[in-house]
């Protein structure tokens, strides 16, 4: 009897001094989720690290025009964040693929990797809206993409809640007029411009 009772003390205090197995779980779901959530702001930070111009006749980045372009640690910070950033929508979709029986069923069985492409989209959409193009070639590609991500959703219809996918539908719609509305403010734009610019050289003549 007091074995018993000397190796249940035993157990209870190796079990006291080891970690606990759901605290440490539960640490990196947060760790996860909070990648989820920051994903697009560093994407959108680290894509405007790889934007360098002529500026002044040296090589600087366009958004932080104070730092010479690729030079020092910056340059090693822009390579791994960029490859971190590439590369995690390919992480979610392993994420997602080992935790699929267990977590709540939010996409259907056929679409199980969802996730991954809306993350996907998130980066390209920030990848397209930070290129250095004109206004008017950016926001006529970012409707271009509008339409093939609304397209997508609209044939897939991934959700398991019908009432899920209408709401994605409708928020996907209106990002594509606000997208092509964007699109003809700007070339409405450009044609007054040219237009205005005419006439000052006609009446400069």
């Amino acid at each position: 009897m007091s074995g018993l009772l000397d190796t249940d003390i035993e157990v209870d205090s190796q079990q006291s001094t080891s970690p606990a197995p759901t605290s440490i779980r539960i640490w990196l779901e947060t760790l996860w989720l909070s990648a989820l959530f920051v994903y697009s702001s560093v994407s959108e930070v680290t894509l405007k690290l790889f934007d360098c111009r002529e500026i002044g006749g040296e090589s600087l980045l366009y958004y932080a025009t104070s730092y010479r372009c690729f030079s020092g640690g910056l340059q090693y910070l822009s390579y791994v964040l960029g490859t971190a950033v590439l590369c995690f929508p390919i992480a979610v979709v392993i994420h997602r693929f080992k935790h699929r029986f267990k977590s709540a069923r939010v996409f259907k069985d056929a679409f199980w990797w969802w996730e991954g492409v809306l993350m996907t989209r998130r980066l390209v959409l920030i990848g397209l809206s930070v290129l250095p193009i004109s206004l008017i070639e950016r926001q006529t590609l970012l409707a271009c993409a509008s339409a093939l991500i609304f397209a997508t959703h609209l044939q897939s219809q991934p959700f398991m809640d019908s009432n899920v996918n209408r709401c994605e539908t409708i928020l996907l719609f209106f990002l594509l007029i606000m997208s092509i509305l964007s699109m003809l403010e700007q070339q409405v734009r450009c044609v007054m411009a040219a237009h205005h610019y005419s006439l000052a050289t006609k009446v400069s003549l």
